[in-house]
Parts: C-alpha cells; sequence; structure tokens
C-alpha cells in the first residue's frame, strides 16, 4: 500500500502497521507495532497500519506497528477488561523490574481492541530453542533464571489475585462433575496452602518468553497472580503434557512440534528447576504438580472449553480419573 500502511485480516486505517507476531497465549497474540509498542490482532484505524504477524494464540494476535511498536488484537468478546486488566498488570510487572515490554495503552483495532506495548525482539524463546541446537544449553539456562526471578518477586498483600482463591473458584465450576469426596478433598488441599506473596506469571511457558539473543523477556501478564510457585509449575505441566495426552496434535497446532519433543522440554524445565537428576524427589514434586494442574485443567476443559471438542469429553473423564488417583498420595501442595 501506499504511504508505509498495509492491511491484513481486514482493513487498516489511521496510521498503525501490524508487523510482527512475537507471541501468544491463552487469550490471543501479540504483534510489533511502531514506536516501541505492540497490539493484538485485527484491523487499524487512525493511522496505523498493521505490517507483519508476529505472533498468535487461542484468542487473538499480535501485529508489528510502525514506529517500534506492537499491538496484541483479542478476538474474544468483550475484550476491554481483559486487555484493561494486561495493561495494569503489565505496568505493575515492569515496576517491579520484571523483564516485559513496557505497556503504552489501548487502542482501537477494527472492530477489535488491541493492547499497545513496547517492541522487542520478536522471536519467542520455544522458536530460538527449537532453531538453535548449539544455543539450547544457554537458552534454556536462560529461560530458568526468568522464571526463578519472578517466583522470587514478592508482591504487595492485595496487589494480585491469591491462586488459592483462584483454585477455590476453579472447584466452584468443577464440583458438580465430581465426586462430594473428591471436590471436598481437593478443597482441604487447596485451603491448607499458606498465604504466598511470591510472584506467578500462571502461563509461563516458552512462547509467552520473547529471545533477543541473551536477554529474555516475559509477555502475556494479563494472569500474573501470587502464590506457591506451584500454580506456575502446574501450568507448565498443562501447557506442555496435559492438553497433547489425548489430542497429541495439539503439540503441532500451538508450538510446532512433536509432543513428544514437548514432553522432553518439558522434563528438562522441571530437572532444571528443580536443580535436580533424583528421579525419586523429580517424581513426588510431579505429582503434586499433576495434582494441582488437573483441577485447573479441569476447569478449562469443561467450563472454558479449551482443546478441540472431539475430545473434551475424553479429557473430562480423563482429568477426573488423574485427580481420584493423585489424591491419596499427594498431601502437601507447597513445593
Amino acid at each position: 500500500m501506499d504511504e508505509g500502511k498495509a492491511v491484513r485480516d481486514g482493513q487498516m486505517m489511521n496510521g498503525h502497521c501490524l508487523g510482527l507476531e512475537i507471541g501468544h497465549g491463552a487469550t490471543g497474540k501479540v504483534y510489533q507495532l511502531d514506536e516501541g509498542k505492540a497490539v493484538r490482532d485485527g484491523q487499524m484505524r487512525n493511522g496505523h497500519c498493521l505490517r507483519l504477524e508476529i505472533g498468535h494464540g487461542a484468542t487473538g494476535k499480535v501485529y508489528q506497528l510502525d514506529e517500534g511498536k506492537a499491538v496484541k488484537v483479542y478476538e474474544i468478546e468483550n475484550s476491554l477488561p481483559v486487555i484493561t486488566r494486561e495493561q495494569r498488570l503489565s505496568r505493575l510487572a515492569f515496576e517491579k523490574g520484571i523483564p516485559t515490554p513496557e505497556p503504552f495503552g489501548i487502542m482501537q483495532v477494527g472492530e477489535r481492541l488491541g493492547s499497545v506495548f513496547e517492541l522487542v525482539e520478536p522471536q519467542n524463546c520455544h522458536k530460538a530453542y527449537m532453531m538453535y541446537a548449539d544455543r539450547r544449553n544457554l537458552i534454556m539456562e536462560n529461560y530458568i533464571s526468568l522464571i526463578q526471578k519472578v517466583h522470587d518477586t514478592v508482591m504487595g498483600r492485595g496487589e494480585l489475585p491469591d491462586n488459592r482463591d483462584i483454585y477455590e473458584n476453579y472447584l466452584d465450576e468443577v464440583s458438580p462433575i465430581l465426586r462430594p469426596e473428591t471436590a471436598a478433598a481437593l478443597r482441604e488441599r487447596i485451603r491448607s496452602m499458606r498465604e504466598d506473596l511470591h510472584l506467578v506469571h500462571g502461563d509461563i511457558h516458552m512462547l509467552n518468553v520473547l529471545y533477543g539473543g541473551g536477554d529474555l523477556m516475559l509477555i502475556d501478564l494479563e494472569t500474573l497472580s501470587t502464590g506457591n510457585r506451584i500454580f506456575d509449575l502446574a501450568g507448565l505441566f498443562i501447557g506442555y503434557r496435559a492438553f497433547n495426552i489425548n489430542d497429541p496434535e495439539n503439540a503441532v497446532r500451538f508450538f510446532g512440534c512433536d509432543a513428544g519433543i514437548l514432553e522432553q522440554i518439558y522434563d528438562e524445565i522441571l530437572r532444571r528447576y528443580l536443580n535436580t537428576e533424583d528421579p525419586e524427589r523429580i517424581h513426588a514434586a510431579e505429582e503434586r504438580i499433576r495434582l494441582v494442574a488437573f483441577i485447573r485443567f479441569l476447569y478449562l476443559v469443561h467450563v472454558m472449553h479449551f482443546g478441540v471438542p472431539e475430545v473434551r469429553e475424553t479429557n473430562i473423564s480423563y482429568a477426573i480419573e488423574q485427580l481420584e488417583k493423585l489424591l491419596p498420595v499427594v498431601g502437601n501442595l507447597e513445593m
């Protein structure tokens, strides 16, 4: 188009151009924009031109804009509360010293809304890990360090949602399909956890980490909360393992690689994060992680309808089976 404008996924107006997709998550994708910002997928107005799609997720796409910005365009209905929350949480994390693109506000993208961020390195950590075999050890080391930095960050009481409350809400939603004694036992496990004000990302897999050679930056912060680190490890299990168990093609659709490779990546993440090669210690940790993970997984599948419809009932049955299997052997959930 003329004067540096472009059209992608609809007509563009008002001068912003979505550049390269740089990340994605459960609620959308992040794209490079102009002037150091980012935005999500859709039509653009007010002089901005969507350049290149640089990321995508379950609820939207991320495009590069002009002048160093990116926009994360949401495809979900009533996205304003989600975007407002993401902007607020991103600013909070940025000011706490978490390496994350600086947020710059909300913009209209045709009939959709986009969340605008500083434009940073458009390649996510997963792609870099898969592409650069000679750098994998360093990439993994830096990725684990980033996770630990997040988990070492202490928030003020009430600044963010408490994961214990979040998981009680999950149980409220899924209890009708659980045996009463199972629901009660799961609720007791969550309620017995101590208050923990350490930061939890909620979806900290490698697709939500941007790779810039040596420096890594965390994106998709709309699920920030506080709690024990097990809640983030459970999120990793869901992303790398749970959704692929009954639908191996999910790994290809979401990560672009075989489910077996994702399983190996998850095993390496857990081993390095726990700093142990002891199989008994790893097994004990993973039993607790799986119990927490399958509560959230059941909520995502049964209530939010995540995953393909063809395996939804299979996933629900499997999650319930795993919860009942793990309950007798898992007591304290804290790590």
